[in-house]
């Protein structure tokens, strides 16, 4: 009855960004204290969480994609690591440069896709390494002054063939 919401940025006094997690099938709600995305000289203070994707294959691992990087949970969401494709060893408080994920999609085996605004990363070891294997502009628009903000970039996996993916 697990279910993962990735929210974003609000701009209230408190933000209520991040990774939320309900354990009712989505009846009430909570942010895990490692559910709030943290902020670096790259992010704003108010961070966000982008989109969820669940291993299939891996009981409990779930993967956020987040103005810090990627999210990882492997206790079903009770307690989040975040890393960055590009850089995953640094720690968190770190100036290391870093770009928001804003999709993720776990594959079968423990391969993890992880688009950011200039790259497609991909990991074969459920998130603890992360090389790059397509670089472009990838960047979306956020939503703001009354607009919606342009279309995301998202990818999903097939319900037919489970090694693919959709961009």
């Amino acid at each position: 009855k697990t279910v993962v919401a990735a929210v974003f940025r609000d701009n209230q006094t408190g933000n209520g960004g991040g990774i939320y997690v309900s354990r009712d099938g989505g009846d009430s709600w909570t942010r895990p204290a490692t559910g709030m995305v943290p902020s670096t000289n790259r992010t704003p203070s108010r961070t966000s969480a982008h989109s969820v994707s669940h291993a299939s294959d891996e009981r409990g691992l779930w993967y956020v994609g987040t103005d810090y990087g990627v999210a990882i949970s492997r206790d079903n969401g009770v307690t989040w690591t975040h890393v960055s494709p590009e850089s995953p060893s640094a720690p968190v408080e770190s100036d290391r440069q870093q770009d928001a994920a804003q999709s993720v999609l776990a594959m079968p085996g423990g391969q993890v896709l992880a688009l950011t605004r200039t790259a497609l990363h991909r990991s074969d070891d459920r998130g603890a390494n992360w090389r790059m294997v397509i670089t472009d502009d990838f960047r979306q628009g956020a939503p703001g002054g009354g607009e919606p903000g342009m279309g995301g970039n998202k990818m999903d996996r097939s319900p037919f063939s489970p090694w693919a993916f959709i961009f």
